[in-house]
């Protein structure tokens, strides 16, 4: 029984050694890889991190745009969803003596082209230009582009103490974004969005490929449905959302707000019933413009050298770079002169002071 009892007692020692081994290597992994995220700070938003050159390197650009939002380098920002992140921050500052950040997303809702633009507006209380993409998700998709995200939105970026942020570093795809950050910091990793936002996400109009682009239209046609002409549209509650938005920013900034173009067999093929919805959209946006002071709302989506050409898009809703040029061009024209005839744009409402006309470098 004495001997029994010893060896009990020995291997409740090794296995009380081996459990405080075990504890040790775990919390000594954890601790290690917490530090690591923590150091890298992929989406710059920890009050203490490594003194990285940091530009975002992850797919969800929800989780890197808060950062960009509140970087002081810039004084004026775009919001909008794709049909926005083709127009180059730098071209516009050319044309407005600005700096520009581009943070426009991929599917982008209504709440969270407002949420960005408030989190931009705490950091630049003042801001010399908002550009604002307002394009079909405006008008007509669903109750939930105006009370939330469509994708995963880490609002502890956002709104948390910096301090408490820390708390949200244990997790796999923070690790994950930690090591592409660091990659990217090894030249090993290209960057999925430049340090003001911007990256196209088409080819070079160089490598404008045809049969790619019937393909593409054929594709997105075929997922569109056909809305029947006795059918009512209802508009988006997210139309709702913009005096709240445009309440946020001051008189003195100059507000652009624009329409994106479409190509015509787009809206051709969706029917007249889609086309009136959009017209009733966008008159209801206008009018809401019409009250806010340095404002100018500018419609390429219309019939002309833009819309009705195919060879102006890649596939129904996204247009090539010649077109991003040209749209920055002709913003810049319309402010200088909104009574200036173009081909390309026509200009729905005009109320800019004439300091806001200063603002327009126009280069011919």
């Amino acid at each position: 029984m004495h001997i029994e009892s010893r060896s009990c007692s020995s291997s409740l020692r090794a296995w009380r050694s081996f459990a405080i081994v075990l504890l040790a290597v775990v919390l000594s992994g954890v601790g290690g890889m917490f530090a690591f995220i923590a150091g890298m700070d992929a989406w710059d938003v920890l009050p203490v991190h490594l003194p990285l050159s940091r530009v975002p390197t992850g797919g969800n650009a929800r989780y890197t745009m808060g950062a960009l939002a509140r970087a002081g380098r810039f004084d004026s920002a775009m919001i909008g969803t794709s049909t926005g992140r083709l127009i180059r921050p730098d071209a516009m500052g050319a044309e407005f003596d600005a700096r520009f950040v581009n943070l426009a997303m991929n599917n982008a809702t209504a709440w969270e082209q407002d949420r960005l633009l408030g989190v931009f507006m705490q950091a630049h209380p003042a801001p010399r230009v908002i550009m604002l993409d307002l394009d079909h998700l405006w008008c007509l998709s669903g109750d939930d582009a105006a009370r939330g995200p469509h994708e995963q939105w880490p609002e502890w970026s956002y709104t948390a103490p910096s301090w408490q942020r820390y708390g949200h570093m244990l997790d796999l795809y923070a690790l994950q974004e930690a090591v592409n950050q660091t990659l990217y910091q090894f030249g090993l990793k290209a960057d999925h969005a430049g340090a003001d936002g911007y990256q196209s996400f088409v080819p070079d109009d160089a490598q404008y490929d045809h049969a790619r682009v019937s393909a593409n239209f054929a594709l997105w046609l075929s997922a569109t449905p056909v809305v029947s002409p006795a059918a009512p549209v209802a508009l988006s509650p997210s139309l709702a959302l913009l005096p709240r938005l445009l309440a946020r920013i001051p008189d003195d900034t100059l507000k652009i707000v624009w329409f994106p173009p479409v190509a015509r067999e787009m809206k051709v093929h969706a029917g007249p019933a889609r086309a009136t919805a959009i017209a009733r959209c966008r008159a209801r946006i206008i009018a809401d413009m019409a009250r806010v002071p340095n404002s100018i709302v500018v419609d390429f989506d219309i019939p002309g050298p833009i819309a009705d050409v195919r060879d102006s898009f890649w596939d129904p809703l996204h247009y090539r770079m010649g077109v991003a040029t040209r749209i920055v061009r002709d913003l810049a024209m319309a402010v200088q002169d909104p009574d200036r005839p173009a081909d390309e744009y026509v200009v729905r409402a005009a109320h800019l002071s004439p300091h806001a006309r200063d603002m327009a470098r126009i280069v011919p």
